[in-house]
């Protein structure tokens, strides 16, 4: 009956979101970190800067999350257990899935960057990028052509799966030669 996996999908859904609640509160504080100490607080965005802004932050975001991951684990370790690990289907506590950048992007990128321009990223596999990209034209693109870790079936971007520790787009847009 559509209802009642409609119902259990809103479910699955809700429990993701109260799961993710704390999680989604420290990635959007590491955001607020970066851009207010490495972006005067949004002010320096502007059309030429916008693709670095961009790339910055979701990379800042990845790199204190799991450091702070393995610095807490670190710390139950210490003290003789052992660190809880994420259900394999998650939802995740410890990893950064797709869907936790997107939701970075949304709301903590995308009011600095839509007032200059939508497409702000580079692919970071395609040999000669020229084009750029919005959030989820960058990770279709790179889902579809460059791996596929990505996908799951015949589902080219699976928004639970996890970021890439290389990203999809160009970390320095501005070392590409316009």
């Amino acid at each position: 009956d559509m209802q009642a996996k409609s119902d259990s999908k809103d479910l699955v859904d809700r429990e993701w979101d109260d799961i993710q609640a704390p999680l989604r509160a420290r990635i959007g504080g590491y955001a607020d970190e970066i851009i207010r100490d490495g972006w005067n607080g949004g002010d320096k965005v502007s059309y030429d800067s916008a693709p670095l802004f961009a790339a910055e932050v979701l990379i800042y975001v990845r790199k204190r999350f799991y450091a702070e991951v393995a610095k807490d684990e670190a710390a139950v370790r210490a003290t003789g257990r052992e660190p809880e690990i994420d259900p394999p289907n998650g939802p995740f506590t410890q990893k950064l899935i797709l869907e936790n950048m997107k939701w970075v992007f949304d709301t903590k990128i995308k009011p600095y960057t839509e007032p200059h321009r939508k497409e702000l990223f580079l692919c970071n596999a395609c040999e000669y990028a020229a084009k750029y990209y919005g959030f989820e034209g960058v990770i279709q693109h790179y889902a579809a052509k460059h791996t596929s870790a990505l996908s799951v079936g015949s589902i080219v971007v699976h928004w639970k799966a996890e970021w890439p520790e290389h990203p999809p787009f160009n970390p320095d847009p501005n070392s590409v030669p316009a």
